[in-house]
């Protein structure tokens, strides 16, 4: 088994509380924080993950502060879209790219 590196245990730290907090407010008016809402590669569960999104002409800019190779960033790349809810909106998001 790998060794955890630190964005690792940092991931894995705010999926508990810092996150949960964070819920409360996502994707509501006002709010800068919104979620990303995907399903599962292999589950096809739907997943809400919370993400500070910047408005683009074109869509949306997601930083990935954990790195390309977190689950919810596989399933939105493998599925080819997902949904974001930011402002008490929801914006329906196509064709993904890593940059």
């Amino acid at each position: 088994m790998p060794a955890m590196t630190v964005s690792d245990r940092l991931a894995r730290f705010n999926r508990g509380i810092p996150n949960r907090v964070i819920g409360k407010i996502a994707g509501r008016r006002l709010s800068p924080v919104a979620y990303m809402v995907h399903q599962g590669r292999r589950s096809g569960r739907q997943y809400r993950t919370p993400v500070m999104p910047l408005p683009l002409s074109d869509g949306f800019l997601v930083s990935l502060p954990y790195g390309a190779d977190r689950d919810w960033v596989r399933n939105v790349v493998a599925a080819g879209r997902c949904s974001l809810l930011r402002g008490g909106r929801r914006f329906e998001l196509a064709d993904p790219r890593l940059l």
